[in-house]
This record gives structure tokens, sequence and C-alpha cells, in this order.
């Protein structure tokens, strides 16, 4: 449950131990689904957009000692968001996956095809949606094969997915990695600025934790919707504002959660 870092490498190494027993990296298979996505190399004509997700996510989970895989993009075809799952549970031809993770397609339109792709690929939805704001579209279940294989699927809107992967998403990583301790270090900050609107849903904030006269604060930007990516650029800390909120003030003390250890 230790995670080797440089020091501990050296003490191994002095004692004569070269091979230490350490759990091996969780494969990770990563799905992004929709007809409006290009990846590189392809025209972003009009009508498209980027294939941000598969990024994000693949460097988010290398950053917990995950090995990324990325299985493909399924259009707006159940069945192919389907085979594209089936193809990292079995591992036929790609590595077989310990978890899948899929973006897109999990709110409530027609072309929201995702949740009907887990289960047509065998996935038992344990929680469909949750009251969190970015984040709330999402569809979680797992697979049963010769082990429970975790099928998480997150919005496609590049920070409300990033906000559910942390939240949602880390913890079974770090679990199946090893770590001692799966659930993000809790932490209780003070917000640097004001936050001006109000919360009806549980509201996640991004920021960077900054320590001010011995106090964890949270610097936040203002653009914290849920497509902007932005504010996610360095962002160490996660904090959340109670369902039913009002406008919070600056130096209000709000339950933060680390996204880097």
């Amino acid at each position: 449950g230790i995670k080797i870092d440089a020091g501990l490498c050296g003490v191994m190494a002095a004692q004569g131990v070269f091979r230490p027993r350490v759990y091996k990296k969780p494969v990770v298979g990563i799905i992004s689904t929709g007809s409006e996505l290009v990846d590189e190399g392809q025209p972003l004509s009009r009508g498209k957009i980027y294939n941000t997700n598969r990024y994000t996510l693949e460097a988010a989970c290398a950053s917990l000692g995950c090995q990324p895989v990325y299985l493909g993009m399924g259009k707006d075809s159940t069945k192919e968001i389907a085979d594209l799952i089936l193809r990292g549970v079995q591992g036929t031809d790609a590595p077989r996956c310990d978890v899948v993770l899929l973006t897109g397609g999990v709110s409530a339109g027609d072309f929201d095809l995702t949740p009907d792709a887990m289960q047509m690929a065998g996935a038992k939805i344990l929680v469909r949606g949750l009251n969190l704001k970015p984040g709330m579209a999402g569809a979680y279940g797992v697979i049963q094969k010769d082990n429970a294989i975790p099928v998480l699927a997150f919005s496609g809107n590049p920070a409300a997915c990033m906000t559910a992967f942390w939240l949602v998403g880390a913890p079974v990583l770090r679990k199946l990695a090893g770590w001692k301790e799966p659930r993000l270090t809790e932490i209780r900050c003070a917000l640097m600025n004001r936050f001006p609107k109000k919360s009806g849903a549980t509201r996640v904030l991004r920021g960077k934790l900054v320590f001010t006269e011995g106090k964890a604060c949270l610097a936040i930007d203002e653009k914290q919707g849920n497509s902007v990516l932005s504010s996610a650029i360095g962002a160490d800390l996660l904090a959340v504002i109670p369902a039913g909120s009002g406008p919070m003030e600056a130096g209000s003390v709000l339950r933060g959660f680390r996204i880097t250890d």
C-alpha cells in the first residue's frame, strides 16, 4: 500500500531488495462516443469537435499509476459502443482491461446511447446520474467476468467528465492500483475569492491549493462551467459547495479533496 518513491527505492536497494512485490498496473480502457468527434489527423469540419476527453483521461489515469489504453471512438450507435466495451473486457484484439471508462452519451437525449450499450455488453448499471454539478450525467456499472470489471461512463462535457472522474473513477483506480488509502485526501479550505452563483445541486469547484498565513485556501478560476476545461490547468484541489447554498463569500470554509498526492 506504500508508493515507492525515490527514497524508498534507494533504501530497498541498499538492503539488496531489487524486486519487491508490487501491484500490477491496472489497464484502463478509454472509449469516446459521439459522431461529432474527430481525432488527430482528421479535418475539423463544421459541426465537429476534437476528441478532448481521450487525452485528459489518458493523462489522469497515468498520473494514478495506471496503464491507459485507447479502445476507440464509438459513433452514435448502441452496438458500436457495446462492441468497444467488449473489446476491452474480452481483450480479443486489445489488452484486456481491468476497468473501462467512457465519455459522452449519458444524458437523456435521442443520441445518449451509452447506458443501453453498457447493458448490451453485459454490464449491470448500479448508479445512473449524480446530484452533482458539474458531472451530473453519468452511468456507473460492472461487468462480471472472471472478476468484476467496473464500467464507468462520464459526461462528454470536458470539465464535467474530469470532475466525475476524480470523485468517482479515481478512488476505483487507486484501489485497484494498491493504494493504501484509495479515497481522495480530504482537507478543509477557505475560498480566496467570492463565488457568485447559487448552488441548487451539490457543486464542485476546481482550483489550486494555496497556503496563506498558515491556512489552506482554494484559488479558483472564475470560469467553472461544464465545458470549461481551462480551469483544470494546474488544478490540484476540488471543493464541495453543499446543495441549496447561495453565493459563497471569500473566506467561506469548504470540504476540499486533493486530486494529487
